[in-house]
């Protein structure tokens, strides 16, 4: 299977022999066929001809799950994105590499005598990992979920702030034999707590009882409370909507530099921890009467703006023992989709300032990261209002 990322023409681009040529690839072209048909690639002559290629795809019969090979394969992803940190862990990633694509014809081969662990210490919190297994110690003040949560914003290197996570890590490799060494390793060292919580209803306080009396600033002059106009407070009510099909269902919040849990997004169950994930909330629309050029999206402005990470992910497994918590990820089981996704949400407020430059106008609305706005969290729409309609 090969997926090209650019576009480009060649004479040809890609010979599949017996006729089939493609003298013209668009970007984002996938091309699958059989191993077996002989095959060539040139370069593009107007660009860089940049794809990815596997031949991992394949059909067969007698096919049996294999879950050492899928912990092999998580510890090669692991250890090539920590060797940017420790260039001697290249060499490791690349025997895991190696044995996984034997492994698929031939049955996982012994490897080195001696495994590769990373030590990683996050602001107090000890941990060894290799990229499947992850390792804490076992104290009061380090709960499950946090030790979920670090081994996710870890795994998936997730921004802390304006940091990468495993660029806050002193981190230190180390050759052993097994993992037995581990527990000891870890009670020497102790561990605090790295995170902290937060009650999400603070993000979200109610609006004031609308005040019937009030039209619009032009017709209520100096009596005009946008905290009380009933527009406004439609407008501000689906800002949060949307802001809260974001930060409630999100495990993990960032605030500036700290990292802040949801433990009701962490469900442990018969050896599992399930990450749980968000749900969609409708949108609202709204409509109105007003006649002094501003709008009541302009009176909605941004309180504060919250980092969220939302995580799809398998079931964490984990065991507790000898003063130590032991968590397993396979993220690369078939029946699973695994990825994650971080971005900004800003927060709404009603301003009682009276009146907003036009360059500043719907503040919150400008403000929404559209990297969170899709078909299942759409944005509230912004209304045009005529006040032709309303004489």
């Amino acid at each position: 299977m090969l997926l090209y990322l650019t576009g480009g023409t060649g004479s040809p681009a890609l010979d599949l022999g017996d006729g089939a040529a493609f003298d013209r690839i668009d970007a984002f072209t996938c091309v699958v066929f059989d191993q077996r048909r002989e095959h060539e690639g040139a370069p593009f002559d107007d660009g860089r001809k940049v794809f990815l290629r596997t031949e991992l795809v394949f059909a067969a019969d007698g096919i049996i799950e294999s879950p050492q090979i899928g912990a092999l394969f998580g510890k090669a992803c692991y250890l090539t994105g920590e060797s940017v940190f420790a260039p001697e862990l290249a060499r490791q990633a690349d025997d895991y590499f190696n044995r996984v694509a034997a492994a698929h014809w031939y049955g996982l081969g012994a490897g080195p005598v001696r495994e590769t662990f990373v030590h990683k210490e996050f602001r107090g919190v000890h941990f060894v990992a290799n990229g499947y297994d992850f390792w804490f110690p076992r104290m009061e003040a380090l709960s499950l979920a946090e030790c979920a949560a670090l081994t996710l914003l870890d795994y998936f290197n997730c921004k802390v702030g304006d940091t990468a996570f495993r660029a806050l890590c002193r981190t230190a490799v180390i050759e052993a034999d097994d993992a037995d060494w581990i527990p000891a390793f870890l009670r020497e060292r102790g561990s605090g707590s790295a995170t902290t919580s937060v009650d999400k209803a603070v993000f979200f306080p109610e609006p004031e009882e609308p005040d019937g009396d009030i039209c619009c600033p032009f017709h209520s002059s100096d009596v005009y409370d946008p905290t009380r106009h009933d527009e406004i407070i439609k407008v501000y009510t689906g800002a949060q909507s949307f802001a809260k099909a974001h930060i409630l269902p999100a495990p993990i919040l960032m605030l500036g530099e700290e990292v802040a849990l949801d433990p009701e997004q962490f469900v442990v169950q018969d050896g599992r921890i399930h990450v749980l994930g968000r749900d969609a909330l409708a949108p609202v629309n709204f409509a109105a009467c007003w006649n002094d050029g501003s709008q009541p999206d302009d009176y909605v402005t941004v309180a504060a703006k919250v980092g969220v990470t939302h995580f799809l992910v398998p079931p964490i497994l984990y065991t507790e023992r000898d003063g130590h918590r032991h968590l397993r990820f396979d993220f690369f089981r078939n029946s699973w989709m695994v990825g994650h996704q971080q971005g900004v949400v800003p927060v709404p407020q009603i301003t009682e300032l009276q009146w907003v430059d036009e360059d500043e106008a719907a503040p919150w609305w400008r403000a929404v990261d559209r990297s969170l706005v899709d078909e299942r969290h759409p944005l509230p729409v912004l209304d045009e209002y005529d006040d032709e309609d309303e004489d």
